[in-house]
């Protein structure tokens, strides 16, 4: 493995924000572009668009889920740079054919490329894991998620102005930034892999096909425990993710201005917490104390939120909220270490297999249990948000008393 090499991990952080860019500049307008190609072919019911909406993120996360493990698979054997480039062209071409769909079922033919092109984060995680040791990984997947975030902000704000000129104008924007991150990638971006690329592995069969990979990956000694607290650390996100609008405009009246506050206030404490909190931590109390603190501080707001009646009071949890996520970089660092070097490019793919896996699922969860609280436990608005906190008591189970958490997998350095 490569020595952790600053400016390589500040060309990986430009393109993971690019990215993120990308990602967040389309969502103001995909709403009504979608509702524009709906009403083009008659249909203009309003449970239409949310349908046709629901199944057009659906189709992205299923198509990526099925892709990741394979690219990741393929990043061990051939290299991070040709991966991530194919990533970003399909990426690019995507926001293309949305740009230009006169049909929504090209919007679904674009969608599907980039899921199954869709490597951009899986490959950057690799890549990462390729230049920094054991010890230092948690702080960089923690700076690489602050990255993804900031530009997760900065992307529907950039892409609201735009959408004032044409709802078709994002989507060229975001084909321009992943266009910048192909050549920054093309051009200067290093191979990670130079070091070892006589002992890369061979890609099996059993590789290319997504469930047998997260099978394998899931059946090493310890990994399949740190498997089920990242999914369900993945799905407790999901559901401030899903049911923070329809929860904070129902419960509190908030405007769309209030709901674009709390995001913005959210993204800064979310930022700052994942730049500067996972390495001090695991320095001072290790991942498994790094755990304990962030699932703590997570069902604490949750359990604050949930008794909230106050806008004030919502946003004096947010920061508990945000100082939770510094249990994923621990998690990301324990499933790193607990594979070889040669086999980092499929451990991410796999990690965001699951992620997609969380992402189709989630939200049908998410609001199908808001619903039935409401509906059973009128008088509790916030039960909803003790669900989370009851998912994560078999991990606190697992995190005290369940032993060592993965295995350290041996490491080397250049010269070494």
């Amino acid at each position: 493995m490569m020595r952790s090499n600053s400016r390589s991990t500040t060309l990986i952080f430009l393109i993971v924000f690019l990215d993120a860019m990308g990602i967040g500049i389309v969502f103001p307008v995909l709403p009504g572009l979608l509702r524009s190609l709906l009403h083009g072919q008659g249909l203009h019911g309003p449970g239409d668009v949310v349908r046709q909406y629901g199944y057009l993120l659906a189709a992205y996360a299923a198509t990526m889920l099925l892709a990741s493990p394979v690219l990741g698979a393929l990043s061990d054997r051939f290299g991070r740079r040709p991966i991530l480039l194919l990533s970003l062209m399909g990426t690019a071409v995507d926001d293309l054919v949305m740009a230009l769909s006169p049909t929504v079922w090209v919007l679904y033919v674009g969608r599907a490329v980039a899921g199954l092109t869709g490597a951009n984060m899986t490959v950057a995680n690799a890549y990462l894991a390729d230049i920094n040791s054991a010890e230092t990984r948690a702080a960089a997947f923690g700076r690489m998620n602050a990255f993804f975030g900031v530009g997760f902000i900065a992307g529907p704000v950039l892409g609201g102005l735009c959408g004032t000129y044409s709802l078709r104008a994002p989507f060229y924007v975001a084909a321009g930034l992943n266009l910048i991150g192909f050549l920054v990638c093309a051009l200067v971006l290093p191979e990670s892999l130079v070091a070892r690329a006589a002992v890369r592995p061979r890609i099996t069969l059993a590789q290319l096909n997504p469930f047998a990979a997260m099978r394998a990956i899931s059946g090493l000694h310890g990994v399949g425990r740190l498997l089920y607290m990242f999914c369900t650390i993945d799905l407790v996100g999901q559901v401030p993710a899903v049911l923070w609008v329809l929860y904070t405009t129902g419960r509190f009246q908030w405007t769309p201005t209030v709901v674009g506050i709390s995001f913005a206030y959210f993204g800064l404490f979310h930022a700052l917490c994942q730049a500067f909190l996972p390495e001090r931590l695991q320095k001072r109390w290790g991942e498994r104390g790094t755990l304990m603190i962030g699932m703590t501080a997570d069902s604490v707001g949750m359990v604050l939120f949930s008794l909230a009646r106050s806008t004030a009071a919502v946003f004096g949890m947010i920061p508990l909220l945000c100082l939770g996520g510094v249990s994923l970089p621990a998690l990301q660092s324990l499933l790193s270490n607990s594979v070889g070097d040669e086999r980092q490019g499929e451990m991410q793919g796999v990690l965001t297999s699951f992620n997609g896996l969380i992402a189709v699922t989630g939200p049908v969860l998410a609001s199908g249990v808001y619903g039935l609280l409401r509906e059973r436990v009128p008088s509790y608005p916030g039960a909803v948000w003790l669900v989370p906190v009851m998912l994560y008591l078999p991990c606190f189970l697992m995190v005290a008393v369940g032993g060592k958490l993965g295995r350290r997998a041996s490491v080397t350095t250049d010269g070494e």
